[in-house]
């Protein structure tokens, strides 16, 4: 197989014999000099090396893009690191919660109470606010009514930073860094030794597309990217959306399994009864 170098070495010979032929040709009836041949010869090295430079400039191009989409996500509206420091997770209460986007409000006096080990299953109907409620909790979005307080502290009174570092966020349809599976999922904790990352993917059984490039995945695939970067974080707080959607009958058996016996607190959204019935408390809104 000629790959895209070896061709272009081959095409970059050829015009340097090229040249140095119809070079003799043209000396050779005192048409030009042979000083005007070699000119020619270093002006077509200076030209490939130009041309070569620019063709690597374009191919690095989805490279920058990506770069400056990560700085985007992780770095845009940066947020204040002041406010209460937590070490721990105790307790979380919502008292009379309401969020709305705009005019549109998606959720209306909502009140529920969780402490740690609780495993909690969000209802209610498509459109009800189930995942706009998560975002509050992970203190994503901002501009609520009513109380979110976290071990007795308002959410908008405690340091955001330190507050995510006790949770982790599984979305539904996660963000994708271009890389690998393996890297993205890597994204969940970047000090994670390789074999923690081996163990959760043969978990979520990932084998077969793990090393794939992330572009192009399946709903299931990128469902279960997000699993595995929550996971992979080791946090005692786990907030999962809708983990059931695109996962297959043994995945979700292992899901439900893992979510039983876990010590961790876990908040998930799902509209699956078998799913459901793993809680320990509902909360519909």
């Amino acid at each position: 197989t000629v790959t895209a170098d070896q061709l272009g070495a081959l095409l970059n010979t050829c015009s340097v014999l090229i040249i140095l032929v119809l070079g003799a040709i043209l000396t050779a009836r005192s048409w030009i000099s042979i000083g005007s041949v070699a000119a020619m010869v270093m002006y077509y090295s200076v030209l490939n090396q130009i041309m070569n430079q620019a063709a690597q400039i374009l191919k690095e191009v989805p490279a920058f893009k990506n770069l400056l989409e990560r700085i985007e996500v992780l770095y845009s509206d940066e947020e204040s690191t002041q406010g209460a420091v937590l070490t721990e997770f105790q307790s979380l209460e919502v008292q009379h919660l309401s969020f709305a986007y705009g005019e549109k409000t998606v959720l209306k006096n909502v009140s529920f109470s969780i402490h740690k080990g609780d495993t909690v299953c969000i209802c209610g109907e498509n459109g009800s606010g189930k995942s706009t409620l998560l975002k509050l909790l992970c203190g994503i979005l901002k501009g609520y009514q009513g109380n979110v307080k976290v071990n007795g502290k308002e959410l908008t009174e405690i340091n955001l930073v330190e507050w995510r570092k006790l949770l982790a966020y599984a979305p539904q349809d996660p963000y994708m860094f271009g890389g690998s599976v393996r890297d993205n999922i890597r994204l969940g904790c970047l000090e994670a030794p390789e074999e923690e990352i081996d163990r959760i993917v043969k978990q979520l059984k990932m084998e077969d597309f793990v090393e794939h490039n992330s572009e192009g995945l399946s709903g299931g695939e990128r469902q279960k990217v997000s699993i595995a970067r929550a996971l992979l974080k080791n946090t005692p707080v786990l907030l999962l959306d809708e983990p059931h959607s695109y996962l297959d009958r043994e995945n979700l058996q292992w899901l439900e399994a893992y979510m039983k016996q876990s010590s961790k607190t876990i908040v998930y959204i799902s509209h699956n009864e078998p799913m459901a019935a793993v809680a320990q408390q509902r909360v519909k809104i």
